[in-house]
Order: C-alpha cells, then structure tokens, then sequence
C-alpha cells in the first residue's frame, strides 16, 4: 500500500519549528555559559579577596594568642614586685615592656572601649610605682581574655567564607571546561582544598551535583555562611 504523501507545508512548518527549537536551545546554552564565565571571573576576585581577610584573621588570632601567653607571664611577675612595694617606682625595662603590652593590644583590638581608654605609661620623669603597672596589666589582661573567643571565631567564619567561594569557582571552572553539571569530585580537581558540602544536593540518580540554582538566585555574595 501506497504511503500518503506528505503535506509539503507541514513538512516544512515541522522542520521550521524544530530548527527554531534548536536554536533556542543554543542560544540558551550560549547565554548559561556566558553568566557562569561572569559568575567565575566575580567568583575569582571574590576569592582573592575572602583569602586576603582568612589571611589576615589568621594572623591576629595568632598574634592575640601569642601576646595573650606573654602577657600572663608578664602579670605574673608584676603581680610578685608589687606585693610590699607600693611606692616603688618601676625599672625602665618594666615601663617599656607594658607599653609595648599597650600598643600591641589596641593594634589587634581596635573596639574594646576599655581597652581603648588604657593609656601608655608616658617615659619621662619618674616612673610608675608597680601596682599602677599591675592594674593596666589586668586591664589589658580581662580584654584579651575577654575577646579571645570572638577573635577564633573571626578566623573560622572567614576561613568558612574562603573555603565556600573556592567551592563556588571550582564549580563553574568544571562546569565551563565540560559543560556538564558537577559533583564534589569533579569540583574539587578545580580547587584548592574539599568542597563545601552544603552547595550541593542530591540528584534522582543518588549523585550530589553542585547547586547552579542556588548560586543564581543569591549571586556571588560575600561568603559569610557559619559552619555547619
């Protein structure tokens, strides 16, 4: 039996519609690959900034803790000259070491409003007797102690923050080099360190892919999520 032959115009109407189909559906992948390029480059300077600030966390947390163990030595022993010695003027030595306390202090503590009104001994005249030295001592002492855990938690939130936006770039690297939607392994041979897990969610295939969606709805932001 003879097949019916074919409407010419619906034929071509068919062929028309599916070329329009596919040109739609490059011009979308054009356009996807042209944000995530966007989103990477924002991604990238994102990273450099979030580590220069995880760097810089790192470092005063360092410098507190460091300046913290010298300071109850130093207290220490103030606490042992003071005692029987109230009108005893202090050595040189003692006026340079708690100044030196002082100033370190406020270069890693810049909000303390106690500590801000801490004032170095001035070295000029006579010097001041041991228990002056030791209640500036102490008042410098409850502010480290005082701020020790807000400055730890500076250093996690921003190595968090870092940690994230790698996550972020790694994804759109794999992404832009494949053009396939990444898992944590994939994202990881694209950055330094392991990915964060809570950008990534679990596909019908049992899989973990990352979340484009996710990162299109809340943009490059800063990177400020806590630890989960």
């Amino acid at each position: 039996m003879a097949r019916k032959a074919q409407d010419p115009a619906k034929v071509a109407e068919r062929a028309a519609k599916k070329e329009a189909a596919k040109a739609r559906k490059e011009r979308k992948a054009q356009e996807e690959r042209q944000r995530r390029q966007q989103q990477l480059e924002d991604a990238r300077s994102a990273v450099k900034r979030l580590a220069e600030a995880r760097d810089a966390a790192e470092a005063r947390a360092t410098n507190h803790a460091a300046l913290l163990s010298h300071l109850n030595g130093f207290y220490d022993e103030i606490d042992k000259l003071a005692k029987g010695k109230a009108l005893v003027q202090c050595t040189d030595l003692v006026v340079e070491q708690i100044n030196d306390i002082i100033r370190d202090a406020k270069q890693i503590i810049s909000d303390d409003q106690h500590l801000g009104r801490v004032k170095e001994f001035v070295p000029a005249g006579d010097n001041p007797v041991y228990p002056d030295v030791l209640i500036v001592t102490r008042a410098v002492q409850q502010c480290l102690n005082r701020t020790k855990d807000d400055v730890q938690s500076e250093k996690k939130k921003a190595f968090w923050a870092c940690r994230e936006m790698r996550t972020i770039a790694g994804a759109l690297e794999a992404f832009l080099e494949t053009g396939e939607y990444p898992g944590p392994g994939d994202v990881q041979d694209y950055m330094t360190g392991v990915p964060t897990e809570s950008w990534f969610f679990p596909g019908e295939d049992g899989q973990k892919w990352f979340d484009f969606e996710r990162l299109d709805r809340q943009g490059i932001a800063s990177g400020e999520a806590p630890p989960q």
